[in-house]
């Protein structure tokens, strides 16, 4: 997962807004019961929370509850408004981006062709913005079943398994089993959650998501060389894998920009 300071660069690029006080709510340094508090003596919290550790059961949360989600969701967007849902939906994604983009460069290449520089710039790289989109596609979270409840109609259990996502049958058996076990889970969860007054609340944030999902593809490869300036060692692969990206991003015109 990246810093908190990579993620306000990103923030700032994606959705023009950054909050450090929503990185913490998501990460478990304060509940939403701390929110209100949080705003009102305007605290900064560039730091952890007088030093504390996040609490580990609330941290990422609402990666996969959709009740710990429309709660937050309800009180990021009563403070912020929709920059703060853009950058909260911006931080879940950042966290898992790292992962994903090794994955798809795995999954594209193949182990035997994993390091070869040239395939890399010539085959993946260019194609980095759709690789990207089909790796978010293809993750397991709170989002994509929200979206699949709201825009597919998934409200029973027959329904569910004609909208998983497609991509699930690009991994290995127990993978893809365990993707499908979690994507059940959440799924079940939602249904509990999934009261009629929060319909407008849900298509928000699948609204949301979408949008966050599309601004990240078509800024794909500034958002790779932004984590591989600041935090290389999120990727976790191998040092030459590394030293081809890092050279890539250096020559590339994409342009970082600093704090």
């Amino acid at each position: 997962m990246p810093s908190h300071r990579v993620h306000r660069i990103i923030g700032e690029r994606i959705c023009e807004y950054s909050n450090p006080v929503i990185d913490e709510l998501i990460d478990g340094y304060i509940g939403i019961e701390e929110l209100n508090e949080t705003v009102k003596s305007s605290r900064t919290l560039h730091l952890d929370l007088f030093g504390e550790s996040p609490q580990e059961e609330k941290h990422d949360a609402a990666r996969t509850s959709c009740s710990d989600l429309f709660k937050q969701v309800e009180a990021i967007y009563s403070r912020f408004g929709d920059k703060g849902i853009c950058y909260y939906i911006l931080h879940h994604y950042l966290d898992k981006l790292p992962n994903i983009l090794m994955g798809q460069l795995l999954h594209r290449l193949g182990l035997s062709h994993y390091n070869d520089p040239e395939l890399i710039i010539s085959e993946f790289l260019p194609r980095l913005e759709i690789y990207m989109k089909e790796g978010y596609e293809a993750e397991v979270s709170v989002f994509s079943v929200l979206e699949t409840i709201v825009e597919k109609g998934a409200k029973d259990y027959d329904s569910l398994y004609k909208h998983l996502p497609r991509e699930l049958d690009n991994y290995y058996r127990n993978t893809r089993h365990r993707k499908r076990r979690l994507f059940r889970e959440i799924w079940s969860d939602c249904m509990n959650s999934f009261f009629p007054e929060r319909m407008q609340l849900a298509k928000l944030i699948v609204l949301k998501s979408r949008e966050v999902r599309r601004s990240i593809a078509q800024n794909a490869k500034w958002i790779m060389c932004t984590l591989m300036e600041y935090e290389p060692k999120k990727f976790k692969t191998t040092p030459r894998l590394l030293d081809v990206l890092r050279a890539h991003c250096t020559q590339s015109s994409s342009g970082l920009f600093h704090l």
